[in-house]
C-alpha cells in the first residue's frame, strides 16, 4: 500500500479549506461591484455577515446567513425572518407584526435577543430576503477576515508556502532516491567485477594445473 505523505494531506485539507471560500468572496465581491444596491448573490440566496448577536440563539454574532429572494415582498407574515438594507448596512431581524405606513405596507421588526422593537419600519423595496433556518457558525467572521488584508495575506501564502515545502520535500526525496540508486549500481558493479577476478583467478590456476 502506497504510505501517503503528510504534506500531501496538509496540502489537500488547506484546498478543501480555503478554495471554496475564497471562490465565494471573489463572487460576492464581483457581484457587490455589480450591483452596490442589494447584497450580493447567485441562484436566488445571499449570503450575510451577522455583526451583532441581537438574533441570538437563533443566530450569533460571526455567523453566515443564507437568505432566499422573496417574489412578493408585500406578502410577508408575522414571525418571518427578513434581511433589510437602511442606508446600505444590512439586518436580519424577525418581523414581530405587519402594519401600513403612509400609504404602504410595512414591517415592525425585532431582534430575537432585543427586549424592544426596532426604531423604523421596514418596506418592502428595503428587503433583500427571508431567512428559513440555515446560517453557517462562524464562517462571517472568517469571511470577514479572508478580506482584510493579513486574511488575504495568510490565505494565499499558506498553500503557496505549502506548495514550496512539498516541492522541496519532493526533491530532496528524488536526490536521496538517485544517491540509493547510484550506490546500488556502484556496489552491483563491484561486485561483478570481484566475481569476474574470481573466475579470472580460477581459470587462471586451472590452466597452471593443467
Amino acid at each position: 500500500m502506497k504510505k501517503i505523505k503528510p504534506s500531501a494531506v496538509i496540502g489537500t485539507l488547506a484546498c478543501i479549506l480555503f478554495i471554496p471560500i475564497i471562490i465565494i468572496n471573489l463572487v460576492i465581491i464581483f457581484n457587490g461591484f455589480s450591483d452596490s444596491e442589494n447584497i450580493p448573490g447567485f441562484f436566488g440566496y445571499r449570503m450575510n455577515i451577522v455583526l451583532s448577536g441581537s438574533m441570538s440563539p437563533t443566530f450569533d454574532a460571526g455567523d453566515a446567513v443564507i437568505i432566499e429572494d422573496v417574489d412578493n415582498t408585500e406578502n410577508l407574515q408575522k414571525g418571518d425572518v427578513i434581511t433589510y438594507l437602511v442606508s446600505g448596512k444590512a439586518t436580519t431581524h424577525r418581523i414581530i407584526s405587519v402594519t401600513e405606513h403612509e400609504g404602504k405596507v410595512a414591517y415592525v421588526t425585532k431582534g430575537d435577543y432585543n427586549n424592544i422593537e426596532d426604531r423604523l419600519v421596514v418596506y418592502p423595496d428595503q428587503i433583500q430576503g427571508i431567512y428559513k433556518g440555515f446560517h453557517i457558525p462562524k464562517l462571517g467572521s472568517i469571511m470577514m477576515f479572508m478580506q482584510s488584508t493579513q486574511g488575504m495575506m495568510i490565505c494565499l501564502g499558506v498553500p503557496f508556502a505549502l506548495y514550496i515545502v512539498y516541492d522541496l520535500m519532493m526533491r530532496r526525496k528524488e536526490r536521496q532516491q538517485e544517491h540509493s540508486e547510484r550506490d546500488e549500481q556502484l556496489k552491483e558493479k563491484q561486485r561483478l567485477e570481484e566475481e569476474l577476478a574470481k573466475l579470472r583467478a580460477e581459470k587462471q590456476q586451472m590452466e597452471e594445473t593443467d
